[in-house]
């Protein structure tokens, strides 16, 4: 699912940060798995990205639920979340068929969080994971 949702995203022209390099900068800075708003906007500035995606995918019942968000890298807000329900898990590929289309408005609002006084320049790109149960990653 994860790798369908990139697909769409870069097809679109959205600039995505690879898993290695997300995950790389997750254990420099001592991240885990849950990001406090501060921890978003260090997470995209050493990623030079301007906005963190966070996805969750759950089962309960006979309902599958994945949940994308998306998160501005200048404070850490939401700014809007992405939904899709099925009963299979093959009902989900519509994550990624639609899932650009459905993010669209938050990624183009997103701005780059403010690089740190020893860099230059901001970020463009989007990092990010969809994970199961609990967490997500950064897009």
């Amino acid at each position: 699912m994860r790798r369908a949702l990139v697909r769409d995203l870069e097809e679109h022209g959205v600039e995505v940060v690879a898993e290695a390099d997300e995950r790389a900068a997750r254990r420099r800075l001592g991240l885990g798995r849950r990001l406090e708003p501060e921890d978003v906007v260090e997470l995209a500035r050493e990623l030079r990205a301007s906005a963190v995606v966070q996805g969750r995918i759950r089962h309960r019942r006979r309902l599958w639920r994945v949940s994308i968000r998306v998160l501005d890298a200048s404070d850490g807000r939401s700014l809007g979340t992405a939904g899709w329900r099925g009963r299979t898990a093959r009902a989900l590929s519509a994550v990624g068929s639609t899932g650009y289309a459905r993010l669209r408005r938050y990624l183009r609002t997103a701005r780059p969080a403010a690089p740190p006084p020893s860099r230059g320049g901001g970020g463009g790109s989007v990092a990010g994971a969809v994970g199961g149960g609990g967490g997500g990653g950064a897009w």
